[in-house]
C-alpha cells in the first residue's frame, strides 16, 4: 500500500521540500523545469547544499529554460563534490554566446521545443513530492506580484520506487548532459563560496518570516512522520514516460502517449467528469470527445484560467472560440480570475482529470495541442479513492470561492446556450 497526501497550499509545498532536504540521510534527487533564484528558491537550495555537506548525494536535473542569469548562479552548486548537475536538452550557445539563444532556437526549434516539465523531489528513495509546482516564490505563495495555484502529491511506499525509476530514466538519457560538459569554465570553488554567502544572506533576511517559523516547528512534515496526520493509503500507480516521446509520436518506437491513455479512460466515464487545467484548447478531437460524453448524459465540469488570470494569453485566445460551443453542449465551465488585494497575477496551473470521484489522474499535461507535441513529463499518478474524493470536494468549492465562478450568460436564451461573459464573482 502507498501513502498519499495532496498538498493544495503553496506554503506547505515549500515547507515539505525544505523539511525533506533537512531530513535526507543518503540521497536527494531533484528534477525541475524551473528553479528560481529568489527567496524561497534560495532557501531550498541552501537546504540542498546543507544536505550535501552532511554527505548526502545530490542529483539535480534541470531543464535548460531561458533565464540564463538564474541558472548560472544555481549551477555553482556543481562545484560541490556531493552535488551533480545535469541539464536536459540544452542549448549549445552558452557563456559568452548566451545572447545567441533566440537565434539558436529559431534554427533548431524542432529539437529545442522538446522541454522537460517533470517536477520531482525524492529523499532517500523513501519519500517523494511530485506534481505541479516548480520552485519559486510565485509557486509557494511568497510573491507579492504573482501567485500560481497548483498542487503537489506527497507519497511514501511502493510508488516512490516508480518515481525514482522515472528520475533515473531521465538522468541517464542522452538528452541529460552533465554541466561540466557544457561550459568551458567549470563550476568553481570560488563561485560556490560566493553562492553559499548569497544563500546565507538570504536566510538571514528571511529570519522571522512565517516560512522560517514553521520550519523551526517541523510543520507540516513532523505530524506526518509521527502519524498524527497519516496520509491516505491505497493502491497507486505512476505511468512513466521515457524521454523518447518524439520517436513514439513518429512511430519509430512503440509506446502510448498520455493523450491516448486519457482518451481511453474518459471513454469509460459513466456519470461525471471533473477537469482542472490551466490551458484549455480542446481542438476538434477534444470537442468530439466532450460531445460524446454529454450525449451519454455524463456531467462535465471544467475549471480553467480566465484571460485575467492566465500567464499565457496566446493560449487563452485559442480557448475562446471553444467556450460557447462547450456551453451549448451543456458543459459547465468555471474560470479563475485574480483575487482582489492579493497577488496582482494569481492564476491556476494545476492539471487534473477525475471521473466519478474515483482515483485522480494528476496528469502533467495541459489540454492543448503543444502538450501533445513537445513536453516531457511524468505522465500520471493515480492515488486512492479517498484522495480522489478529497480533490473532488475542493473542485466543488471552487465555484463558491472568490477567485472563480460559473461562466455567466448575458442573454435570454435558455441556460447553457449563451456566451460566457465574465469569470465569476469577485
Amino acid at each position: 500500500m502507498a501513502g498519499f497526501r495532496l498538498v493544495p497550499q503553496g506554503v506547505d509545498g515549500f515547507l515539505l521540500r525544505a523539511e525533506l532536504a533537512g531530513a535526507a540521510e543518503r540521497t536527494l534527487d531533484l528534477q525541475y523545469f524551473i528553479i528560481q533564484n529568489d527567496d524561497t528558491g534560495k532557501m531550498l537550495m541552501d537546504g540542498v547544499l546543507r544536505a550535501a555537506e552532511r554527505g548526502v548525494r545530490v542529483r539535480l536535473l534541470l531543464d535548460d529554460s531561458d533565464d540564463v542569469a538564474r541558472d548560472r548562479q544555481i549551477m555553482a552548486l556543481g562545484a560541490h563534490k556531493n552535488i551533480e548537475i545535469r541539464v536536459f536538452n540544452p542549448f549549445l550557445t552558452r557563456g559568452i554566446l548566451d545572447f545567441m539563444r533566440y537565434a539558436e532556437f529559431a534554427v533548431a526549434s524542432s529539437r529545442l521545443n522538446y522541454r522537460m516539465h517533470n517536477k520531482l523531489f525524492v529523499a532517500d528513495n523513501a519519500v517523494a513530492i511530485l506534481g505541479g509546482r516548480n520552485i519559486g516564490d510565485e509557486y509557494f505563495q511568497a510573491s507579492k506580484d504573482t501567485e500560481f495555484g497548483d498542487f503537489d502529491v506527497l507519497t511514501i511506499g511502493p510508488l516512490v520506487s516508480q518515481v525514482s525509476k522515472s528520475f533515473d530514466i531521465y538522468w541517464n538519457s542522452d538528452l541529460a548532459i552533465p554541466i561540466d560538459a557544457l561550459t568551458i569554465l567549470k563550476p568553481s570553488a570560488t563561485a560556490l563560496d560566493e553562492y553559499r554567502a548569497a544563500l546565507a544572506e538570504n536566510l538571514a533576511k528571511m529570519d522571522g518570516s512565517p516560512y522560517v517559523q514553521r520550519l523551526a516547528a517541523g510543520d507540516p512534515l513532523t505530524p506526518i512522520a509521527d502519524r498524527q496526520q497519516c496520509p491516505g493509503l491505497g493502491q497507486g500507480r505512476g505511468a512513466l514516460r521515457q524521454p523518447g516521446k518524439s520517436k513514439v509520436q513518429s512511430g519509430e518506437q512503440p509506446g502510448r502517449l498520455l493523450r491516448q491513455r486519457l482518451g481511453e479512460a474518459i471513454k469509460e466515464v459513466k456519470s461525471e467528469l471533473l477537469v482542472v487545467s490551466p490551458y484549455l484548447v480542446p481542438g476538434d478531437g477534444g470537442m468530439k470527445m466532450l460531445a460524446n460524453l454529454r450525449n451519454r448524459k455524463v456531467n462535465v465540469r471544467i475549471l480553467t484560467n480566465s484571460l485575467a488570470s492566465t500567464d499565457m494569453p496566446i493560449v487563452h485566445s485559442g480557448y475562446q472560440k471553444y467556450r460557447e460551443p462547450m456551453l451549448k453542449d451543456g458543459i459547465v465551465l468555471y474560470e479563475v480570475r485574480p483575487v482582489p488585494r492579493q497577488a496582482e497575477h494569481s492564476g491556476q496551473r494545476r492539471q487534473l482529470e477525475q471521473s466519478e470521484r474515483r482515483p485522480v489522474r494528476a496528469a502533467r499535461q495541459g489540454f492543448r495541442a503543444r502538450s501533445a507535441l513537445g513536453l516531457y513529463r511524468l505522465d500520471e499518478l493515480r492515488p486512492p479513492v479517498a484522495a480522489a474524493q478529497y480533490r473532488a470536494r475542493r473542485v466543488d468549492r471552487q465555484p463558491r470561492a472568490r477567485a472563480s465562478g460559473d461562466c455567466a450568460l448575458q442573454c435570454d436564451r435558455p441556460a447553457g446556450q449563451c456566451l460566457c461573459a465574465h469569470a465569476g464573482a469577485s
